[in-house]
Formats: structure tokens, sequence, C-alpha cells
């Protein structure tokens, strides 16, 4: 998960940092190494609490999809809600 944190792209969203590791974060020299490969997909959601800590909210892996369901906020389907 620190290598996430570290190499991933960080993404704001609904107030939260998630970092998500893609194939091509990965830096040149640990693309042959299983343990990283294994962590393609990676998606950390982090809350700031204080100035220099972060929570981590929630990890989830999801390698197909990506940020793709992140970087816009769902339209709202009046047709579902049930009142």
């Amino acid at each position: 998960m620190l290598y996430v944190l570290q190499h991933g792209r960080r993404h704001w969203n609904a107030g939260t940092l998630m970092y998500f590791l893609g194939r091509r974060d990965i830096p040149a020299h640990d693309r042959a190494d299983q343990r990283v490969q294994q962590l393609v997909g990676l998606c950390v959601h982090t809350r700031l609490v204080e100035t220099d800590a972060l929570l981590i909210v929630t990890l989830y892996h999801n390698e197909k999809t990506g940020l793709k369901d992140h970087r816009r906020k769902q339209k709202f389907d009046r047709k579902n809600y049930a009142a």
C-alpha cells in the first residue's frame, strides 16, 4: 500500500484524496517484480485529518475500470429513486 501512495496518481474527489496505481505509473526498474504487478489497479482513499497525517478511509482493487468511475459524480436517476 505504501508503494501505491509513493508511485500512484493522485486525484481529489468528494473530500478524499485518491491514489491509484496504473501500469504506466510503475517505474521501469520495478516492472519485472511480480509483487508490484499485483498492485496494479489498487485504489487507496485517504483523508487529511491533521496537517501531516493521512487517514486511510478504504482501499480496493479495480484494474478494469480504474479511475473512470471516480472522475465525475454520477448523475441522479429519478426513475430509480423510491421516496
